[in-house]
């Protein structure tokens, strides 16, 4: 069994002209299909392995992308030889480990799956950074949140001391922001910010209001895909506990092994993904 994760990309770089000028958003959106669908760019590690984007389609009626990301570095293949009970190694300069992924580029949403060199977080990083040299727009990735899980997760804090959040500004408008984390994207242009780090701390016996609005309003930022946010404390037994809304409590669906790398079935199965945030979101 393997899973399919999902994050928001949101523009970063060039977010201020977006705000400054909106018509600018389609454009950069058009600018960063055409990268991932055409672009040839790759990036290299410091150990001489390649990450390339290949066999990408673009299906503009349903305006998505579904293609895969590879790390290509030279390796050795091993099988068995049954007949003379040994190992048989053959030597490939392009061995590949590649994974699928479908971007919607209307819900500005990516579903991927994951390999032994391709992590959950590593393939944001590496998404990103081909944008970049493809399409030469700056662009951060969050992670979704199952959000049901968070609040379970959240709920069974018995002292909640910590709250620490990493904001990125939402592609659409700067109403959000200071709504649920009382930021002004105003605020943040002026000292040429597109990140803020935001810490909530109690030393009290008590903690952290869990039921409080302003607590209830950082989740919902979380769910929308506003930011990541790590939740320490304690449980109910007096021992300490964390919380990560990325990697404690991703939104994720099952995909069989054998079809992780199927860029069609990944495609068809991070639709469906999509469409339960999308509910989940006009619920909240």
């Amino acid at each position: 069994m393997a899973y399919i994760y999902f994050a928001k990309m949101n523009i970063n770089r060039e977010i201020y002209e977006v705000y400054n000028d909106p018509k600018k958003f389609p454009e950069f959106i058009n600018q960063i299909v055409d990268g991932i669908w055409k672009g040839k760019t790759s990036i290299h590690d410091e150990k001489g392995g390649e990450y390339k984007l290949f066999g990408v389609d673009n299906n503009f009626d349903n305006e998505y992308l579904m293609g895969n990301l590879g790390y290509i570095k030279e390796g050795i293949h091993s099988s068995f030889d049954r007949e003379n009970d040994k190992a048989i190694d053959v030597f490939d300069k392009d061995k590949l480990d590649y994974v699928a992924f479908y971007f919607n580029y209307r819900y500005e949403m990516v579903a991927y799956t994951t390999s032994s060199k391709i992590r959950q977080k590593n393939f944001l990083e590496i998404f990103q950074k081909l944008i970049l040299a493809n399409a030469e727009i700056g662009v951060e990735f969050v992670p979704q949140t199952n959000t049901t899980d968070l609040k379970k997760e959240i709920a069974n804090f018995s002292r909640l001391k910590r709250i620490d959040l990493k904001i990125v500004p939402s592609n659409d408008d700067s109403d959000p922001m200071q709504d649920l984390f009382g930021i002004t994207s105003n605020t943040m242009e002026q000292i040429n910010a597109n990140r803020i780090e935001q810490n909530y701390v109690s030393t009290q016996s008590e903690g952290l209001d869990k039921d409080s609005v302003p607590v209830k309003k950082v989740i919902q930022g979380i769910s929308e895909g506003y930011g990541e946010g790590k939740f320490i404390g304690e449980d109910t037994s007096g021992e300490s506990k964390e919380v990560d809304s990325s990697k404690t409590v991703p939104f994720r669906q099952t995909v069989s092994s054998i079809n992780s790398k199927d860029k069609q079935i990944v495609s068809e199965k991070g639709r469906a993904g999509l469409l339960k945030i999308l509910e989940f979101r006009k619920r909240e």
